[in-house]
């Protein structure tokens, strides 16, 4: 819960490389409890925020096998 209030703050803020982070790991969370669905909803929003700031540092696309 607080993850996603945090987010929101973030982007009430238009604070997009941390509401990309928090996107992120809230896609890990979901994970983590199973749902497969709403994880990759928030890697994908993660993806496309980090894609927008233009961050083409290669460590940020690195992700672990699920």
């Amino acid at each position: 819960a607080l993850a996603e209030e945090a987010l929101t703050l973030c982007l009430a803020r238009d604070d997009r490389h941390r509401a990309a982070a928090l996107h992120n790991t809230l896609a890990d969370l979901h994970h983590t409890t199973g749902a497969a669905d709403s994880a990759h909803a928030h890697l994908r929003a993660a993806v496309t925020l980090f894609a927008a700031i233009g961050h083409d540092q290669p460590a940020i696309w690195m992700l672990t096998e699920w």
